[in-house]
């Protein structure tokens, strides 16, 4: 089947545009869905961001992805504006399967349409940069150097703000969750696949990801957000001290599974972790 566009391009525009609405069709497509809920007008944005991309494909400089996806958003935009929509993004998303299965969520996160409407109104308000990369690298499933190449922007620079996304979303639902502890330990599960893409020969990473739930989530809370013990105790409904006590026990669940010697800790409590 031939995507938006592409049969209007075929045999007028040069190649090399063909080839590269051919590649980016299918994503612009199910980005302009997200936001205007229908494929009609997705479509329709689509075609008008192609449109105006043609005009100045052969004289832009510099990377054109980041150009491209300029002109896809202003159309977006701009046909809100002109049929006064609002963006249709939170109802889209909660009600896409495939939106919702592309976070790679263990079983029972996020299980109720509730939990799931509240999860993508948190990645709706989220700072723009830090909303279309979570966008692009969770919710559409890009890879951080494709993320990187659309906007214009730094590898380094997608992983801080996906990173930083998380702190921010895990930050919103606790204060609109009365159970914050909950709220807190569904959106640290966002993490454990971002730590399996950073993975190197050593296995860090991927031992910091299998961790059990609660030592999982301290870690995370202390070492990737840089939580205080009592702030991560606090999000987490546990104290300061159970918190380095999980802290201590996965440091030696990671070295245990590294074949690593466990290092003497003189700080060592006989508080257990907590496993629930």
């Amino acid at each position: 089947m031939t995507n938006p566009g592409e049969r209007s391009a075929e045999g007028q525009l040069p190649p090399d545009f063909v080839r590269f609405h051919r590649r980016h069709a299918t994503l612009w497509l199910r980005v302009a869905h997200l936001e205007l809920g229908a494929r009609e007008p997705a479509a329709e944005v689509v075609e008008q961001s192609l449109i105006e991309l043609a005009t100045v494909w052969e004289r832009a400089s510099g990377p054109v992805e980041p150009l491209a996806w300029r002109m896809l958003r202003r159309h977006i935009v701009r046909h809100m504006q002109r049929t006064g929509q609002t963006s249709s993004f939170v109802s889209t998303a909660a009600f896409d399967p495939a939106a919702f299965e592309a976070l790679r969520l263990p079983p029972k996160v996020f299980d109720t349409l509730e939990h799931r409407i509240a999860l993508f109104t948190a990645v709706h308000e989220l700072p723009r940069d830090h909303h279309e990369v979570f966008l692009l690298t969770r919710v559409l499933g890009q890879s951080n150097q494709d993320a990187a190449r659309l906007l214009g922007i730094r590898e380094k620079t997608v992983r801080e703000l996906r990173r930083d996304a998380i702190a921010l979303l895990m930050q919103g639902l606790s204060e609109d969750d009365p159970d914050t502890a909950t709220a807190a330990r569904r959106v640290l599960h966002l993490s454990r696949d971002q730590l399996a893409e950073l993975e190197g020969p050593i296995g860090l990473f991927r031992a910091i990801a299998r961790l059990p739930d609660r030592q999982f989530e301290a870690m995370t809370l202390r070492y990737v957000l840089e939580y205080s013990d009592e702030t991560a105790g606090r999000l987490l409904g546990m104290t300061a001290a159970t918190v380095r006590s999980n802290v201590r026990h996965a440091k030696e669940t990671i070295a245990r599974t590294l074949g690593l010697p466990e290092i003497p800790d003189p700080d060592r409590r006989a508080t257990p972790p907590d496993r629930g």
